[in-house]
Formats: structure tokens, sequence, C-alpha cells
């Protein structure tokens, strides 16, 4: 079984500091629209979910998920302490076994990726999940997975039939955005 993050130690790396470093919003603005509907897959407290839900405005959903109740609980009251935020709902269950619940527009999964047991059934879930002109942005921590295995973890999506389109640079992370060729918007095989 894969390893995941206790909740109480998400205290060690949501923090001040990483406030100060990192600015998901500024991070996630040119995948996310006002009104859209994305899934945050391994959403942990919320670092990345509460940018997510100011920039879908209140017209906009929201979907996050994780294994961790604790998680899902800390996520959803950051998520929704602002009048102008998104409609949030939570989802307690892996990624790799998710039941369908797209289409959504972009799906976010920020420094879970390595925590995921079945890489390539969470791939062929997702293909399912993307909307028309969908794309998923996966973000892993380089102090803990290295470039080679964030590299072998991309292979995956591209055995899955996933184009990666770009690697947008992220706060101390390795980055790509990922399609799938059936979906507008990637690029042609």
């Amino acid at each position: 079984m894969a390893h995941v993050c206790p909740w109480w130690f998400t205290y060690s790396f949501d923090n001040v500091l990483r406030r100060w470093l990192c600015h998901p919003e500024r991070e996630l603005a040119d995948h996310v629209s006002e009104g859209d509907r994305i899934l945050d897959i391994g959403c942990g407290f919320g670092f990345h979910s509460e940018a997510l839900s100011r920039l879908l405005g209140p017209e906009g959903e929201l979907v996050l998920l994780d294994v961790q109740q604790q998680m899902l609980d800390r996520a959803y009251r950051r998520c929704t302490r602002h009048a102008d935020h998104a409609k949030v709902s939570t989802v307690l269950q892996s990624a790799d076994e998710m039941e369908p619940r797209g289409p959504f527009d972009f799906i976010l999964m920020y420094w879970v990726l390595h925590e995921i047991e079945d890489h390539a059934a969470l791939w062929a879930n997702l293909r399912g999940q993307l909307g028309s002109d969908g794309a998923v942005l996966v973000a892993e921590p380089n102090m803990h997975v290295g470039r080679r295995r964030f590299d072998a973890e991309l292979d995956v999506a591209r055995e899955a039939g996933f184009e990666v389109c770009d690697t947008p640079g992220a706060c101390i992370s390795h980055t790509a955005v990922a399609r799938h060729p059936g979906v507008p918007g990637a690029p042609p095989e």
C-alpha cells in the first residue's frame, strides 16, 4: 500500500512559510475560469483548494477528494469561509477507486500522486472524469519526489493515453499538465 501523509503532519508544510513562498492563485489562474467545475484530488488542508474556490466564484463548483476525513473537514472550512466562494462538496474516497462524478473542467493533483496506490487505475479513471476541454495539473514536491520518479509517474499517464501538454513552474514542485487526446484542446497524436 502507498504511504499516505498523516493528517497531523500537514501542519509541517501547510504553514506561514509556504504561504509566503507559494502563490496558489497565481499558479492556478491560467487553468481555471469562473463557473468551472473542478476536482481537487488529495486536497489536504486546502492550501490550493481555497484559491480554487475564490477563482471559481459563486457559480463554480469544487469537489474536494481525500482519503482522510480530517483533511476534508479542514479544507471545507477553509474554502467556505468567504462569501464569494464556489459551491463546495467533499468525497471521502481514494482517487484510484473513485466513482464517476464528472465531467470536470479541471482536475488538480497537488503533492498527492506519489501517495496513490494504483496509477494505472487512477489515470483510466481520470480519462472518464474530464470534460470536453478538461486538463489535469499534477504537481509533486521536489524535496520528496525526484525528477526520475516524477517522469515515471507521468509515463503511466502517457500509457493511459494522456499527453503532457505543458510543464508550468510551481513553488518547490515538479509540475505537468496532461490532457487526453480524445478531449478537445489536447495536442494531436
